[in-house]
């Protein structure tokens, strides 16, 4: 029995009302009546009852957080085996949602998946990158500019100091250039010069720049030299830091120096540490020595960004082939999305009646809700029920899916824009655009028939779910980036990242329904309430009209008897008459047993020796 069968009110049959109150003595009515009248109340209590008992079970939260964190996982891992789903829209968790939740009087929408369409922007900027070919140091070193920065910092001086470097009591690290009379001292002394020599060193390093900048279609290798030797990005330093330091950045340094300072202390505390360990520990950069380094790697950095930038937006608008080839690229990806689109939701369309048709069979049988006599029949009525389903959404679901199209296109076009700047604005941008399908959900979501709780909840749940994903793959690039350097490690960290993903998202949503922010539940269950009742009142009141008219006109029938019972006592006892007979009628009326029913019966009780009781 469903659940809105259970809260229905229980009809009378007046015909079986008037039978038990014909059969009733008026003492008995009476109690029969009472119990009527409380039956209404009884049961709205027991129907408030069971609509708690169904708003809650609806919200229990093991089923609504356990079963999206397996459909979530079931999602990706599914796309994990590249079974070309994915690119049409078809996930594990959408097809068995909607297959669950298919009514025939809903019409079918086009839903969106944020994982997806985060995926989908990403193959975007992989199409996106720019090839500049094999790096080569030789085409972006600018040694006239190194010669420069070198000779400023000298300044006609025989010395100089490092810009970097100080040593555990804070004074800096003096330099001189590598032909000095100075260095030729020490060298005919026999000392080691390397970290006396200074060395002019790119801050943030060639090839690190080429592979961040040179996928931007809007900078040459023309703008990522002029760029990389600017004197934002030279730092004057000792031969010797810099050979430490190579093609590294001081990021990758620091944590690569503080990883071997610890291995080296450890074994100094226990007593093994070599002389040769020794002189290791000793030379590697002071800590003081890295946060310098790092410092200036920000700036560095900034500087480099900014003027990166400002060459991209310069580019673009001296140059309009940029442009029309970013529109190109949006365009044929648009037409293959909009193509795999339209096949997904076809296909989505299709399954989801067909699979009801199954479900209900199996569960009630074929000619269940079908007003047909026969198999055949019930089963036609079925086939032809899916058909016209299928041909009364496939036209709006194709206006949804061009509009969702054109949409993604004008995304895919700012897009490729956005992947031609670099830096903290690319990053800024990408989340404005990553966060584009969610905001316009929203705006759905505002436009729609519900109420306010309800789309705040909504809305908070959609924004909350669309953070966590692009929050998780943050956590797929840092800290699982060891991980698709192992063996098998790309399927392993999307296998890992699927997992993070589905669970914290999962776990974020159901955390919002237990807050209940909006008192969604307080909402619904008032709702179901006001719609139960509804009904319950009509069917009361139909009650009621059924119970008064058999109430009054037992009433009347009994109210007869009794007065012509009562005017044969009446008479018997004027005129003088035997009294026993309407005495007897009377008792049999009230259906009351009475012991004594004759003169003898009244002689022979007075004559016993057993006590006279009266009740």
């Amino acid at each position: 029995m469903s659940s809105e069968a259970s809260l229905e009110q229980l009809q009378f049959d007046s015909d079986n009302l008037f039978n038990r109150l014909s059969e009733a003595s008026p003492l008995e009515a009476s109690r029969l009546l009472l119990k009527v009248e409380l039956f209404d109340q009884r049961n709205s209590l027991e129907v408030m009852s069971q609509v708690h008992e169904q708003v809650m079970q609806e919200q229990n939260g093991a089923s609504s957080l356990v079963k999206p964190v397996f459909l979530s996982i079931c999602d990706g891992l599914v796309g994990i085996k590249k079974l070309g789903l994915k690119d049409k829209g078809i996930t594990a968790s959408r097809l068995a949602n909607e297959v669950e939740q298919f009514d025939y009087d809903q019409n079918s929408q086009v839903s969106q998946d944020q994982r997806l369409d985060k995926e989908r922007l990403d193959a975007s900027s992989k199409g996106n990158r720019d090839n500049k070919g094999e790096y080569s140091r030789d085409e972006l070193e600018n040694k006239s500019a190194l010669s420069n920065y070198k000779k400023n910092r000298y300044n006609e001086s025989s010395q100089t100091y490092s810009e970097l470097e100080t040593n555990e009591n804070g004074q800096r690290r003096r330099l001189h250039r590598s032909n000095s009379e100075r260095v030729s001292a020490l060298r005919s002394n026999g000392e080691k010069t390397s970290k006396r020599i200074s060395h002019t060193d790119h801050n943030i390093p060639l090839k690190y720049l080429f592979d961040e900048y040179g996928v931007s279609k809007a900078l040459s290798k023309e703008d990522i030299k002029r760029i990389a030797n600017r004197d934002t990005n030279f730092d004057e330093i000792s031969a010797q830091l810099n050979t430490k330091k190579g093609a590294k950045t001081w990021t990758q340094l620091a944590a690569d120096v503080e990883l071997k300072r610890n291995e080296l202390l450890s074994k100094q505390k226990k007593g093994k540490l070599s002389q040769k360990q020794q002189q290791e520990l000793e030379a590697l950069p002071t800590k003081q020595t890295l946060a310098n380094a790092k410092q200036r790697e920000k700036d560095a950095r900034k500087a480099s960004d900014g003027e990166a930038n400002k060459t991209v937006a310069r580019n673009l608008t001296k140059d309009s082939k940029l442009v029309k080839e970013a529109v190109g690229s949006a365009a044929e990806q648009g037409k293959k999305e909009l193509q795999n689109r339209g096949i997904g939701e076809v296909i989505l369309l299709i399954v989801k009646p067909i699979m009801f048709e199954f479900k209900d069979i199996f569960a009630n049988g074929i000619e269940f809700g079908t007003d047909k006599s026969s198999t055949l029949s019930a089963l036609k009525y079925r086939l032809n029920r899916a058909f016209e389903y299928v041909k009364r959404n496939v036209a709006a679901m194709g206006f949804d899916v061009i509009k969702d199209a054109l949409l993604n296109l004008c995304r895919n076009i700012v897009n490729a824009i956005v992947d031609m700047f670099v830096g903290i604005l690319k990053k800024g941008l990408k989340i404005v655009m990553e966060g584009f399908s969610a905001i316009m959900q929203s705006i759905k979501i505002l436009c729609s028939d519900s109420s306010p709780a309800q789309k705040g909840d909504a809305i908070t749940k959609l924004l909350a779910t669309t953070v966590t994903t692009y929050v998780g793959y943050s956590f797929e690039e840092t800290i699982l980036g060891f991980v698709s350097k192992m063996p098998m490690g790309d399927i392993l960290s999307e296998a890992m990242m699927v997992v993070v993903t589905g669970i914290s998202s999962s776990v974020v949503v159901w955390l919002l329904d237990q807050l209940d922010l909006f008192s969604t539940k307080l909402e619904k269950r008032t709702q179901r309430v006001r719609e139960v009742y509804s009904l319950r009142v009509l069917q009361i009141k139909e009650n009621t009209d059924a119970y008064e008219a058999s109430a009054l006109e037992q009433i009347a029938k009994q109210r007869l008897t009794q007065r012509k019972l009562a005017q044969d006592m009446n008479h018997a006892i004027e005129h003088g008459d035997d009294l026993n007979l309407p005495v007897l009628n009377m008792a049999k009326w009230l259906k009351i047993d009475l012991k004594v029913k004759t003169t003898d019966d009244f002689v022979k009780l007075l004559e016993g020796d057993a006590p006279l009781v009266i009740d």
